[in-house]
């Protein structure tokens, strides 16, 4: 079987484990130790982490050299081959970007890689709790782009308000619905239960004062509120990942 095929197979296990009933458990947990990896690199990248960068990349890259070493050819859809395709290709440029210290380039990587899960998973019915952190995340760079912005992106008033509005509403669904265990691709949830939950609390609280914030209409006050909850998801997520990194307090405090 070709490489380009073995690939594919991966792609398609990683997207739909769920409903997948001959996927053994070591099978599943492996999917998970690829995405969770991706995830650390992701927040390494966001905190210039220089060692942790190459380290949780390398992690990424033999995550998924051993799946696609490991998994045979399944039927799938011509759309999920070419899914598959942009994956790898991907996956490639984030080696080739972090092997030449260019994180920009990696942050795309990563970020297109996101965006095709989270895209993809929800047509195959997969209700993925990464999937709600993405949508939050992407979601929120629109507000805090709009909030730095004199001309606050071009939107008016409303859309600037809808924005906010959606990623609020993506954060609370997540909440809502994430699971109490993720041995592997959440290990935080329950290692680190009591910073899990101060962390999703101090995000919370501060997309509660930031619409607060926005009825005082003026977005220049949102600016730097903006920022702030950015960093605080982030914070989150190192929690529940259980990044080898300790939050603050003052990390953890609501604006």
């Amino acid at each position: 079987m070709s490489y380009s095929h073995s690939i594919t197979s991966l792609f398609l296990l990683l997207l739909l484990p769920a409903l997948m009933t001959n996927c053994s458990e070591d099978q599943i947990v492996e999917m998970e130790n690829l995405e969770r990896d991706l995830m650390l690199t992701w927040i390494a990248l966001e905190r210039e982490d220089e060692p942790q960068i190459a380290a949780f990349n390398d992690a990424t890259q033999k995550d998924w050299q051993l799946m696609s070493q490991q998994y045979r050819q399944l039927r799938m859809s011509p759309a999920v081959r070419q899914s598959a395709g942009r994956i790898n290709l991907w996956m490639v440029n984030l080696k080739n970007a972090v092997r030449h210290n260019q994180p920009k380039r990696a942050m795309m990587a990563v970020s297109l890689m996101q965006n095709e899960l989270r895209t993809l998973r929800p047509q195959m019915g997969i209700n993925h709790p990464a999937d709600r952190l993405y949508d939050f995340y992407y979601q929120w760079q629109d507000v805090v782009a709009a909030s730095n912005d004199p001309m606050m992106c071009l939107l008016d008033w409303n859309e600037y308000e809808e924005r906010y509005e959606l990623a609020a509403k993506s954060w609370t669904e997540y909440v809502a619905a994430r699971p109490r265990f993720s041995d592997t691709l959440f290990p935080g949830y329950g290692r680190n239960a009591i910073d899990a939950e101060e962390a999703a609390v101090a995000m919370t609280g501060s997309l509660r004062q930031f619409g607060l914030i926005l009825e005082q209409a003026d977005h220049t006050l949102a600016a730097e509120p903006s920022r702030m909850i950015d960093d605080l998801f982030f914070d989150y997520l190192a929690v529940v990942t259980d990044y080898p990194v300790e939050l603050t307090a003052a990390s953890l405090s609501p604006l």
